[in-house]
């Protein structure tokens, strides 16, 4: 399979440093991470990488990591030579920790107040979807007063017992963690 690397949409994998790609996975809502080297080819017209972007990092189809370039640090290798981009990535999640939340639900289901937050807070721009949500227990009463959606997410998986997290796919997963024991 050939690997694909787009930031911003550009296509990088030109200017991708082979086997400099460090993925960090972390279990259910906290953020995976990436970091890699991205070397600058001079005159060659390509790009350089900035933060705020999205990247897609896949093998095929397959995706390796997908997300959003959260610091770039340019290193010189030699005096007047070339660089080279250390960025740092962090996943999907991103955009819900940077999303602020003011809202108050009662007697909703765990999936009515997912896909409510979802659609209010996150410009639907940004392509997230909720297939993966399970309908889950109906919340008596619960409000998110200017917290981040990842946080409200998170006090959702208190209140309902449930787990969750982002998929590369942007697909919030919200699931039992009861019914969905490891072998």
């Amino acid at each position: 399979m050939a690997i694909t690397l787009t930031i911003g949409g550009t296509d990088f994998k030109p200017q991708y440093k082979t086997g400099s790609a460090v993925i960090r996975e972390r279990l259910n809502s906290a953020a995976n991470e990436m970091r890699m080297t991205i070397i600058e080819i001079s005159g060659a017209g390509h790009s350089t990488p900035t933060e705020g972007k999205e990247i897609i990092f896949k093998d095929g189809s397959r995706f390796l990591f997908g997300g959003y370039v959260t610091r770039v640090d340019p290193i010189e290798t030699g005096e007047g030579q070339r660089f080279e981009y250390r960025i740092e990535c962090t996943d999907y999640t991103y955009i819900l920790i940077n999303k602020s939340a003011q809202k108050s639900y009662t007697s909703s289901t765990l999936k009515t107040i997912v896909q409510d937050l979802l659609s209010v807070y996150v410009d639907s721009g940004y392509s997230f979807t909720s297939t993966n949500v399970e309908t889950g227990p109906t919340i008596t009463s619960i409000a998110f007063n200017h917290i981040s959606l990842r946080k409200a997410f998170e006090k959702l998986a208190k209140v309902s017992g449930y787990e969750w997290y982002v998929d590369y796919e942007k697909d919030v997963h919200f699931f039992n963690k009861e019914a969905n024991t490891a072998p």
